[in-house]
């Protein structure tokens, strides 16, 4: 089907783009449907669904394993959406294009293969704290098969990448470099051309992960040299459960195959097999093949669409400024800011309208600024028609400031957290900016390393204990906001307790970020402590939390003992 939107040239026509998806002519509550849940999976053009309802009416076979018309008619079809893809990101061969299921399968897949070719004991992979899951947990499960370990590179309390260290987090041992190129929480668009030229000057090879970028800043493979990037098709208008893994040429052809089977087979006995050519190698058994296809039609979909809805990099876009080089450790340059509208991905409003407030997913922080738009002729405060329905279910879902959008009281007045947002009240605010007790202490009778992987988060506690008591307790590190107050606190609420107060402090504050709602957690029996209480609901934060309750436990305990919440 051809898309009825205007040519590239031309302003985007939004009511007839519009009119491309089917799901969009519903109604829901007796209004035209207002779909905000992009960033989790695209609706779909009907060029994509006619795509894929083509090839199983029309075209149904399997792929390069028969002569017969039907399958050379699908095997054309499927490796024609392979030339797509390579188009769309423009990769300089067919070769470098690997269908999976998704960016999460691309991920593993590499995880699985890279790191039975090049990863050891001792080795180390680097990736950013505002990692997906499936950019973190199949490299946690390679550290744990390979005895590699997993270094993060940590956010400040703006959600954007403290990079200053980045000399001391990417050392010799450092096999590869893992990035999001834009967050799917945050919308922060990471400065990946910099890391990229940063990382293959130490020789190491770097994957992007794309799957937010796509659809929205179109990537040019060639042109940033990342060496693997990966992305998942339901993300910008096509069909789930097909993605794409793009790598370049000369690390595929050294790579193991990531699983055995039909079409990444050349030959087969009992004694040897050899394999295919590339990319086959990587395509074990039947892949998705309708997937695939209307993957293919998506990208033209988007590609039609032209300028005025889709900015590539190749097109000068101003959501991808040329970054100045990191040139070294500490080096001014190696601070991004995005949050000037240009360099983040936002929509009118606080927050990102794909996120719902009390979403838990790790890194879910949302950004406090309005995006620029006025510039743009869209105004946040005064939106477009159907613009009120959007802006009050938008102003329910982020607990407005009316008392009735406020998040409900819990038992004896302790307002419960109900949004990652509200984790940033003033109190925490307050202890971040200026914390209590942030220094050494000479003649610290017992001290502890305490370390956060996951956020980066890192403090030295120092205790002084003199009779059983506290006299004087210090912190010193860095990290997000949730750490650094939860230390201030910790060091204002346990000075002058025992080490049995201060432990039995633990106990109750740990049950309060992880166990069920108290009914006795008022302000009363926790102080400023109580702030907390919501963290429950965010499980990535509880690590944040108590980090510097863990590091005094084992401060108390050992005397000079390291704790960390890996």
């Amino acid at each position: 089907m051809k898309s009825t939107v205007a040519p590239a040239e031309a302003a985007l026509d939004v009511a007839a783009a519009r009119r491309d998806f089917p799901l969009l002519a519903r109604e829901a509550n007796g209004h035209p449907l207002v779909y905000l849940d992009s960033a989790n999976t695209t609706q779909k053009p009907e060029a994509v669904i006619r795509a894929s309802d083509r090839f199983y009416r029309e075209q149904n076979a399997n792929i390069h394993r028969s002569t017969y018309r039907l399958s050379e008619e699908a095997t054309a079809a499927y490796e024609g959406a392979r030339e797509t893809v390579r188009r769309f990101v423009n990769a300089r061969s067919t070769r470098e294009i690997v269908f999976t299921r998704g960016t999460t399968e691309s991920i593993n897949l590499l995880a699985t293969s890279f790191g039975q070719a090049y990863v050891k004991a001792g080795d180390e992979i680097l990736i950013t704290g505002m990692e997906h899951h499936s950019g973190i947990v199949p490299w946690q499960l390679l550290c744990e098969r390979t005895g590699a370990k997993l270094r993060v590179i940590p956010l400040d309390d703006r959600g954007d990448l403290i990079l200053d260290d980045l000399g001391r987090l990417l050392t010799e041992r450092t096999k590869l470099v893992g990035v999001v190129h834009v967050s799917n929480a945050l919308g922060t668009i990471n400065p990946v051309r910099a890391l990229i030229g940063y990382a293959h000057g130490k020789g190491v090879p770097v994957l992007l992960d794309a799957a937010q970028s796509i659809p929205h800043l179109g990537v040019d493979v060639t042109a940033l040299d990342c060496d693997f990037l990966a992305f998942s098709g339901h993300k910008v208008y096509g069909p789930t459960g097909i993605g794409v893994l793009y790598g370049k040429e000369s690390w595929l052809s050294k790579m193991p195959p990531y699983q055995g089977g039909g079409d990444m087979i050349a030959s087969v006995s009992f004694e040897k097999t050899t394999y295919a050519e590339l990319p086959a190698k990587f395509e074990a058994g039947t892949g998705n093949l309708a997937g695939a296809v209307a993957l293919g039609a998506a990208l033209d979909y988007v590609t039609a669409l032209g300028a005025a809805a889709y900015r590539s990099p190749r097109e000068g876009s101003p959501l991808l400024r040329d970054h100045a080089p990191l040139r070294g450790p500490r080096s001014p340059d190696h601070r991004h800011r995005p949050g000037e509208g240009e360099r983040r991905l936002l929509r009118p409003g606080r927050h990102s309208p794909a996120r719902r407030r009390d979403d838990p997913r790790p890194g879910g922080r949302l950004h406090p600024d309005r995006p620029p738009l006025r510039a743009a002729g869209h105004d946040p405060l005064r939106p477009p028609r159907h613009g009120a329905r959007l802006v009050r279910p938008l102003q329910h879902a982020r607990g407005g400031r009316r008392a009735r959008d406020r998040p409900p009281e819990g038992p004896r007045g302790i307002r419960r957290m109900t949004a990652l947002t509200d984790l940033y009240q003033e109190v925490i605010l307050d202890h971040n900016r200026t914390p209590r007790n942030f220094r050494a202490l000479e003649g610290a009778t017992h001290s502890g390393i305490g370390h956060n992987p996951l956020c980066g988060d890192q403090l030295t506690l120092y205790v002084v204990v003199d009779g059983g008591v506290i006299r004087e307790i210090g912190f010193q590190g860095k990290g997000c906001a949730i750490s650094k107050a939860s230390a201030s606190l910790m060091t204002e609420a346990v000075k002058g307790k025992t080490t049995e107060e201060a432990e039995a402090l633990f106990t109750r504050f740990h049950d309060l970020l992880t166990g069920p709602p108290d009914e006795k957690a008022d302000a009363k029996s926790f102080g400023k402590l109580a702030v907390f209480s919501g963290v429950r609901e965010f499980p990535v934060r509880v690590k944040c939390a108590t980090l510097a309750w863990h590091t005094l436990h084992s401060a108390l305990a050992g005397g000079g003992a390291a704790a960390s919440t890996e």
